[in-house]
């Protein structure tokens, strides 16, 4: 595809790696926009960009607009946000295409499922793309790009990315908040939580290459209930954590009968 002008509204961690990695497939990078200005110019120098601090000084210039923000933050540019037949995207795993149409005639979605950190580089080409959009004009040039950068695009309408979005909060930051249970718990006794690294790594690729159900393993998993009652006796002045380990134990149980 011929390179496109695109412009990055917010520069946190998604923005940052939207906006590296479009620059690298020769794409020009028009603008990054954040409230941040010392953060917006930093991420503008590094993909020979200009940077502004508000909406309203955005360029009518770029062929594409991405709103790399939070799901509210979208909501509340209606009203100082108008781009007359400009594509304007957003990245969202959780908010529906149609809360665009306030802003454009052209509108859409660019769903990078994935985890971002703003230091660590993105390979892209393992990265699932979820596109949508209000024609199939628009929906081609997004699916386009988004094959630019990924091996594993796919056209998925609102309804259905909320369903992947919310497989992925649970299988992403609830697993992640898992991990931070069991790092308290082990530096609370003087543990550091890289004794957990090869297990966690193992348990991960385990379950990516037999599925979650079948690597499922565990006390809950073997009914072995002394086990359990003597981890529930650990955690009994430990009263979140142990309505949780409960919970969990149970729904284990449950799921293997």
């Amino acid at each position: 595809m011929k390179p496109l002008k695109i412009t990055i509204v917010g520069a946190g961690n998604v923005g940052t790696q939207l906006a590296q990695v479009f620059f690298s497939k020769g794409h020009q990078i028009v603008q990054i926009c954040s409230k941040k200005p010392r953060q917006a110019q930093s991420l503008a120098k590094k993909v020979n960009a200009g940077s502004v601090s508000s909406i309203s000084d955005l360029s009518k210039d770029a062929d594409v607009y991405f709103l790399c923000i939070p799901d509210q933050a979208i909501r509340e540019l209606s009203d100082s946000l108008q781009l007359m037949d400009k594509l304007v995207c957003h990245t969202s795993g959780s908010t529906e295409m149609e809360v665009l149409s306030a802003f454009s005639a052209n509108f859409g979605v660019f769903y990078p499922l994935q985890t971002f950190s703003g230091r660590k580089t993105v390979n892209f080409r393992r990265v699932p793309i979820c596109v949508e959009a209000n024609n199939k004009q628009n929906e081609m040039l997004l699916f386009a790009l988004g094959r630019q950068l990924s091996g594993d695009v796919r056209i998925i309408d609102s309804p259905r990315r909320m369903i992947i979005h919310l497989a992925a909060v649970i299988a992403g930051n609830f697993a992640n908040y898992m991990y931070v249970i069991a790092e308290e718990i082990l530096q609370k006794h003087g543990f550091s939580f890289s004794i957990l690294h090869p297990l966690i790594e193992e348990t991960s690729g385990k379950a990516v290459r037999i599925s979650p159900y079948h690597a499922q393993t565990g006390p809950a998993r073997r009914r072995d209930t002394e086990i359990i009652r003597r981890h529930l006796e650990m955690l009994k002045k430990e009263g979140n954590t142990r309505d949780i380990y409960d919970l969990v134990t149970s729904n284990i149980m449950k799921t293997f009968q």
